[in-house]
């Protein structure tokens, strides 16, 4: 059996959060194969969380009965909540669903800069203008200028392949950046019959490593991590415009 201590130090090197939240919430936790009141295992995980880890295949007799199983997928669930710095993800917010985001003056100035641009955006696509500003946020913080280490570029972190299959503008232009990416991911929300974990994941990935996985998550941790960041700060958004 491998030690919880491992389990943790694994958990939290993988999706950013932090031992000692992770052990907070473990404190108040239930032993594994235990579920009771409506949570589950080590992290006390809420049963409405199995159907996602099911997309992501992870089985559910695997988050109920194996502990190091059940402290990823808690911890999963904590990188979710904890959305964008600075959020909030202790054992209290866990268990409650309670986060709070701050942004920085200058992302918030950015933010309101651009959202004439985003609503026009989200009118032209069907795509929430909450989302657009959560995937930009996560992206690229808005930043026009952003470039990966995979030459994705500007807001919405577009390859030039994928720009070029999209058409419509020039992917250097932040408008167009933003109306290709909004463009982009209804295409993919189409694809993917409005799942949007499956949509977010195949926008960080490809639609290619969704469908290969049988229209599950693929386990890059990159995308694991992304999708319950984009996830959390567009359910903040929509409640706080």
């Amino acid at each position: 059996m491998i030690p919880a201590a491992t389990c943790i130090a694994e958990a939290s090197d993988a999706y950013h959060v932090q031992t000692a939240a992770i052990d907070a919430v473990i404190a108040h936790g239930l032993p594994a194969g235990e579920v009771r009141d409506g949570r589950v295992g080590p992290m006390a995980i809420p049963v409405q969380w199995l159907p996602v880890f099911e997309l992501m295949g992870i089985k559910t007799e695997d988050v109920v009965n194996g502990e190091c199983q059940n402290i990823l997928a808690g911890t999963w669930i904590m990188a979710y909540m904890q959305a964008i710095q600075p959020m909030q993800a202790d054992g209290a917010s866990y268990a409650a669903g309670r986060y709070s985001v701050r942004f920085p003056a200058w992302l918030q100035a950015r933010r309101q800069a651009w959202a004439p641009v985003v609503q026009r955006a989200a009118q032209l696509t069907g795509i929430p203008a909450a989302l657009i500003d959560a995937v930009i946020t996560v992206e690229s913080k808005y930043n026009p200028a952003a470039r990966s280490g995979k030459n994705a570029i500007g807001m919405m972190q577009l390859l030039e392949t994928t720009a070029a299959l999209i058409g419509g503008g020039n992917p250097r232009n932040p408008e167009d950046n933003i109306m290709m990416g909004s463009k982009y991911l209804a295409q993919l929300a189409t694809k993917f019959n409005g799942d949007l974990p499956l949509t977010l994941a195949a926008y960080n990935a490809g639609p290619g490593a969704v469908t290969k996985r049988g229209y599950r998550i693929p386990p890059f941790p990159e995308t694991q991590a992304y999708v319950p960041q984009v996830i959390a700060l567009y359910s903040y958004l929509q409640q706080h415009p």
